[in-house]
């Protein structure tokens, strides 16, 4: 961890759970989590409600865990959630630009 900190020029790490097993990296941080600023997260929200579905239990716990972490100062991070929707059905089924 330290000499991924010292590469990056960071000086805290927050670790996520991710999901073991599932994929070849755990689970992608850059398809849950974005910096806003340096105190602001948005952890992504899957657009489907399906509490047994490991990717929505995977999403509900990096919240909680982006959610309590600190930055290297000791300020609290604030956690937004964004809101993914499925694609429109209208937008699902053009197959060109709208002229």
């Amino acid at each position: 961890e330290s000499a991924l900190l010292s590469m990056l020029g960071a000086k805290r790490m927050i670790w996520v759970d991710g999901l073991a097993g599932q994929d070849i990296t755990d689970g992608h941080i850059d398809t849950l989590a974005r910096f806003v600023n340096p105190t602001t997260i948005v952890v992504d929200k899957p657009a489907f409600k399906d509490p047994g579905d490991p990717w929505v239990k995977v999403a509900a716990r990096t919240r909680q865990q982006v959610g309590q972490a600190r930055t290297a100062s000791g300020t609290r991070t604030r956690c937004w959630r964004s809101f993914n929707q499925p694609p429109s059905a209208e937008l699902a089924m053009t197959s060109s630009p709208p002229t």
